[in-house]
């Protein structure tokens, strides 16, 4: 031991020799070593980025939903003032390949990645020489290319004017002959800790040049859109599929993952028939899911022969379906997904039956 610690102050050996036999005693010997009597009692890796959210929320429990808007209204205020002329250039310095390195992965193995993708859409009419695609980022925003099958496509950022970059969903209108109607749903329903929230469904009538957030979407609001699905015999018709987002992302882990009660409308499907003015809930996952706690609605789908009768998925339950002929059109279960258990303890919240 004279070897290892060798140089080291007899004070600083004294203080780290008792803080050992402290910690080796028991939590109340190591406590008293620090000289208090219960130490903090929050010191997992979020500790800090709580103590940030709780000193920016003070005297307030929780940061109002109203900040994020003023915050982002002061950003666009100062991206629309005239910048200043700049005498050089800013050049990219890469890395153009984001190549992770293997001891950050667990299988010990080099990778290269991009980020999650949370939706494509392609146009109908894709072909070798024209192909437009519309790839939604789980964290940025929509990209478009109209060469997606050429060997280098060429991609264009078309989402400038939403108020997240979060997307969960794209949906081109199958009743627009020409692919150009397309619907966006906000906020990555895909229930992990950095799924960000959203703010509600945008609209486009040319392609995505540009957009308008559909008026009725206000109950999206800080929730994530996990599909946006258009009847094929009327426009007007729409069911939208909500899921829980978090509100913010540390480097850690999402900090603020539960709006405050009452701030957000309840997860599941909803309804417009009036061409996306006004939504109705139509089927809500919480009051079915054990214990109190649900994702929500993570797909959603129309029978391709009578897109009367309506399918959806719920996070730790499975799959419904309404259906004219069913029960006065109630959704009722059509497969049960293996995380659904009676038991809360044995509840799986998370399992996610796709079709």
């Amino acid at each position: 031991m004279q070897t290892v610690l060798k140089g080291i102050p007899n004070a600083l050996f004294a203080a780290l020799f008792g803080a050992i036999c402290a910690l080796a005693a028991g939590p109340a010997a190591a406590a008293a070593v620090e000289g208090r009597a219960g130490g903090e009692t929050d010191r997992d890796p979020t500790a800090y980025q709580k103590e940030q959210v709780a000193n920016r929320a003070y005297p307030g429990a929780d940061i109002p939903f109203e900040f994020s808007e003023v915050a982002r209204q002061a950003f666009a205020a100062v991206a629309s003032q005239s910048a200043p002329a700049l005498s050089g250039q800013w050049l990219p310095l890469g890395p153009q390949t984001a190549l992770y390195p293997a001891i950050t992965n667990r299988t010990s193995a080099s990778y290269v990645a991009s980020g999650r993708v949370s939706a494509m859409a392609v146009e109908p009419g894709c072909s070798a020489s024209l192909c437009r695609l519309y790839v939604g980022a789980a964290g940025g925003g929509i990209w478009r290319s109209d060469d997606a099958l050429s060997s280098a496509p060429h991609w264009t950022f078309i989402s400038q004017s939403f108020d997240t970059s979060a997307i969960g969903s794209i949906t081109i209108d199958p009743t627009d002959s020409t692919g150009n109607t397309l619907y966006v749903g906000t906020g990555e329903p895909n229930a992990s800790i950095d799924s960000g929230a959203g703010q509600g469904i945008y609209k486009s009538t040319d392609g995505g040049d540009s957009w308008s957030r559909l008026s009725g979407s206000t109950f999206a609001f800080n929730r994530s859109i996990s599909d946006v699905v258009i009847d094929p015999t009327n426009p007007s018709t729409i069911y939208v599929g909500t899921a829980r987002g978090v509100r913010g992302v540390s480097s850690t882990v999402g900090s603020t993952g539960n709006p405050p009660a009452g701030s957000v409308q309840p997860v599941g499907l909803y309804k417009s028939t009036d061409g996306g003015n006004t939504f109705a809930l139509i089927f809500a996952t919480l009051p079915i899911t054990p214990g109190g706690f649900s994702e929500g609605v993570n797909a959603v789908a129309l029978d391709p022969r009578n897109p009367a009768i309506v399918y959806v998925g719920a996070f730790g339950l499975g799959i419904f379906r309404s259906s004219p002929a069913e029960a006065g059109g109630a959704f009722q279960p059509v497969f049960v997904s293996l995380g659904f258990n009676a038991d809360p303890t044995q509840e799986d919240a998370f399992a996610r039956t796709s079709f």
